[in-house]
């Protein structure tokens, strides 16, 4: 049985989201994070295993350096943490940690030894309606006596990007219901590992580590009820509880992939456990830790683990604590180690005031996020509200997620500038903590996209079929841009027009987001087209021009219409394009328009007795075009042809004498030159 201290409600230096309780430690530090020199030797007031202690060697040490002093005080390696050089150390009963601590640094072939130190969650619990109207946190609009918009703005980020399902969040915690209904999609998968066969088939000494890992308990069973795993899962719903399945809340991130590595139980848990799973999740990728735990005093083997961390680019979210005490002078592990990679998070309340419970540092704290009365998931398909910088940090490290989602290539230092200077500057908070606000997902994720997108080449092209205008023709114009591969998405385009050389105006457009429209031209004209896109942050591209084209109309008598053979009649039609057709009805008749463009149409009319002809291009045959109708139809576009430039062709048309409707017609041929 673990011997851990036990479970305290309140107990606010080690459960960072209980209230009232004071701390069982308050060692002096400088105003500074906590560095390495200022480690304290001895564990002071703070819980700790009272039977183990970890023990690192200096680089260049013997192997058996550790080993050998264990030999002569009766002493054992219970294991060896992962990924470092820290051993835990097992204590006989008759030497106190204390004692094992001078014994172990007397050695010259050690570089610390210092207590496990156990570190706890808690949680209060109220009822609460499961539904996204009630998350204040997300947008307040006043729906709990609270200010509108004391909130982190995520509707409007949103808008910008809800999430990206590649995005690992570590959560460093209690176990997690990873079936709850809200959660289940958004559960990570060890790709490198099979269910169930009692392989460790990744080759990375855990067995079965399919969904995450229970340090806890030394299994890969990541949730377990009767250890509670409530805190845990309340913490993943505000990070990514699935958006948009009408099921419950709604998280920061809507499709992010919480990797749930579970270290605390009903009484805590050591802080060997927590590097172990940090190590863990920096080895499988996570780039975000969602750390929402604390107490217990200054560990090197963790301060450790999370500047290696750093080095792999690792952000390490942490809550700030819950005794209403400054940071700079009383530091709350582990967000007041002074690593780089540490957003340290603060909690306000839904009038966006520092919460009474939450600690606060000018140096030690980064930002502020909505920590109060917090509705998440809870085991058992349930929900509850919750208190604390504990569900504070899953607002950041959700926002967080969102601008990986966004850039996968930001590392943490980049994620940290983007979340600390995106912040709502609010007074009471100024002093209070770094960046003096109240994190802002929105304005974070405008931040994040920086890069414009490129508009492509707009394209014209006739349309088969559709109607020719008695005096305008009818063009097609395509156009499209491209985001870069994390950016926000395009939210909108601007298309103008230039004609016979004139200053661009605006084509108005049916809907923001409009790729095609079919305006109709005139004859004889020339124009030319530009489009620039806008993404969801604002960013607009450079313009992207089309080609200089001029509608060029060539009716059924034109020079530059021939009739090589066969018998050709004009006459007078009804609604054809210049009043008059020419027709044949013989097998073989030709017709042929030698052109410079690069798009081409044959217009011809459509009724019961029109019938087929081929159609050549350069030479070569297309297609054959059937002119029947049940109606009939005038200035048909029955054949299109683009290309990307403009260029000499020919276009000819061969009448096939279908049995019984032999008649075949020539409108006009219309060239976009």
């Amino acid at each position: 049985m673990r011997n851990c201290v036990g479970f305290l409600i309140a107990a606010a230096a080690v459960l960072l989201i209980g209230l009232g309780a004071q701390p069982e430690q308050a060692i002096s530090q400088p105003s500074e994070r906590a560095s390495e020199a200022s480690a304290p030797k001895t564990p002071g007031k703070s819980s700790f295993a009272p039977d183990q202690i970890l023990v690192k060697a200096k680089e260049g040490a013997s192997a058996e350096a550790v080993e050998s002093i264990n030999r002569k005080n009766n002493a054992s390696t219970k294991k060896k943490i992962p990924r470092t050089k820290v051993s835990v150390v097992k204590l006989p009963k008759a030497l106190s940690v204390e004692e094992a601590i001078d014994l172990y640094e007397a050695s010259s072939e050690i570089e610390y030894a210092e207590p496990d130190f156990i570190v706890k969650p808690s949680q209060t619990t109220s009822a609460n309606d499961p539904d996204y109207p009630k998350l204040y946190g997300l947008n307040n609009t006043g729906q709990t006596s609270g200010t509108a918009d004391a909130d982190i703005d995520a509707p409007e980020a949103w808008y910008t990007t809800s999430g990206n399902a590649n995005t690992v969040v570590a959560v460093i915690d209690e176990g997690v219901d990873i079936n709850h209904g809200d959660l289940k999609d958004n559960v990570w998968t060890n790709p490198g590992e099979t269910a169930g066969n009692k392989i460790d088939d990744d080759k990375n000494g855990y067995v079965d580590d399919v969904n995450g890992y229970d340090f806890y308990n030394n299994d890969a069973t990541v949730y377990d009820s009767g250890d509670g795993d409530k805190h845990g899962t309340h913490v993943v719903g505000t990070i990514a509880a699935q958006g948009n399945n009408s099921l419950g809340v709604v998280g920061v991130n809507w499709k992010a992939k919480v990797m749930p590595l579970k270290f605390l139980g009903p009484n805590g848990g050591y802080i060997s456990d927590a590097v172990e799973a940090l190590n863990y999740a920096v080895a499988k990728g996570a780039k975000i830790s969602n750390n929402s735990w604390g107490g217990g005093g200054y560990s090197q083997t963790m301060l450790d683990a999370i500047n290696k961390a750093d080095a792999s680019g690792h952000l390490f979210v942490a809550a700030a604590g819950n005794d209403g005490r400054d940071n700079d002078s009383t530091p709350s592990y582990p967000a007041s180690y002074d690593s780089a990679n540490i957003i340290s998070v603060a909690a306000t309340d839904s009038k966006d005031s520092l919460a009474s419970f939450s600690n606060y540092g000018s140096t030690s704290v980064d930002v502020a996020a909505p920590g109060a009365s917090i509705l998440s998931t809870l085991p058992d398909n349930t929900y509850g509200s919750y208190n604390g910088t504990s569900m504070a940090t899953p607002h950041v490290s959700g926002v967080a997620a969102l601008l990986k989602g966004m850039n996968s290539s930001a590392d943490d230092a980049t994620l940290k500038e983007q979340i600390l200077k995106s912040v709502d500057a609010k007074s009471n908070l100024s002093g209070k903590m770094v960046s003096g606000g109240r994190s802002n997902a929105a304005q974070a994720t405008k931040q994040s996209d920086t890069t414009a997108p490129v508009a492509e080449t707009p394209a014209q092209s006739f349309v088969t079929p559709s109607t020719l205008g008695t005096s305008a023709v009818p063009v097609k114009l395509t156009w499209s841009a491209t985001d870069n591969t994390d950016g926000s998405g395009i939210a909108s385009y601007q298309l103008q027009q230039s004609v016979n050389g004139g200053t661009y105006s605006n084509v108005t457009l049916p809907s923001a987001t409009t790729t095609t429209i079919t305006p109709s031209l005139t004859p004889t004209y020339t124009y030319r087209f530009r489009v620039a896109a806008k993404d969801k942050v604002g960013n607009v591209s450079d313009w992207a021009y089309g080609p200089s084209f001029k509608v060029n109309a060539y009716q059924e008598n034109a020079t530059a219409v021939t009739y090589p053979s066969g018998t050709w009649t004009r006459a007078y039609l009804s609604g054809a394009y210049g009043s008059y057709v020419k027709y044949a009805k013989t097998s073989g008749a030709r017709t042929k328009l030698s052109f410079t463009g690069r798009n081409v149409a044959w217009i011809a009319p459509k009724s019961s007795t029109r019938g087929k002809a081929e159609v050549y291009v350069d030479g070569t045959y297309v297609q054959t075009v059937d002119l029947y109708s049940s109606s009939t139809l005038a200035r048909q576009v029955v054949f299109s042809k683009s290309w990307a430039t403009s260029e000499s062709h020919s276009l000819e048309v061969r009448v096939l004498g279908t049995s019984g409707r032999p008649m075949v017609d020539v409108d006009a041929f219309m060239v976009l030159q």
